[in-house]
């Protein structure tokens, strides 16, 4: 069977803090496909147009062992979406592992699958009362959280990010895996 993964893009997303994980998942023999909330291109937080080949709307998301989320400027209003969240539920109910960095827990905690759960987020910490679907969650201090199928990570621990993925999908890392300077300072490898 083929391994594919989705990656759902937001407008505005950080695409720099999963490129390193499609990267590797590419050369694992993965295949990704982009999916947005409702419109067929995405702008990144750098520019970069992304074609979506589904959006929430179309697509049963029943044989993908990951979906993807990058943080950036992930609204109030697209948090909300009554659509992404049965998207995300619906997702979920498949246990396929969740990967999400920085602050696109959000939109998982929206839809109710944040709750009672482990989530490694960037500080300050939100109140609880802020974000809807926060009951009982637990903030983990660390660069990383896994919690059930649920991956989360801090913005700035993008390799740490890519490594603890790998790792749930018990995959190897590549040798030119990436390093740089927001995961304990070591040197990037990439220019």
């Amino acid at each position: 069977m083929l391994a594919y993964a989705l990656f759902l893009a937001f407008p505005e997303c950080a695409i720099w803090q999963v490129a390193p994980l499609q990267r590797a998942l590419r050369q694992h023999g993965w295949t990704m496909r982009t999916v947005t909330v409702d419109q067929p291109t995405v702008s990144t937080d750098g520019g970069l147009v992304l074609t979506a080949q589904a959006t929430v709307h179309t697509l049963y998301p029943r044989d993908a062992r990951l979906l993807l989320m990058a943080g950036g400027d992930i609204s109030g209003t697209l948090a909300d979406d009554p659509s992404l969240h049965r998207f995300l539920r619906q997702y979920d109910l498949g246990r396929g592992w969740i990967a999400a960095i920085g602050n696109a827990w959000r939109p998982l905690a929206a839809a109710g699958l944040a709750g009672g759960r482990r989530l490694a987020v960037d500080g300050p910490l939100p109140e609880r009362a802020d974000v809807e679907g926060l009951h009982r969650a637990v903030f983990d201090s660390g660069p990383t959280a896994v919690d059930g199928n649920l991956i989360t990570a801090r913005s700035s621990a993008v390799a740490a990010f890519t490594a603890q993925v790998l790792t749930c999908l018990r995959l190897s890392a590549p040798a030119d895996g990436p390093r740089d300077r927001f995961d304990g300072g070591r040197p990037s490898t990439h220019r």
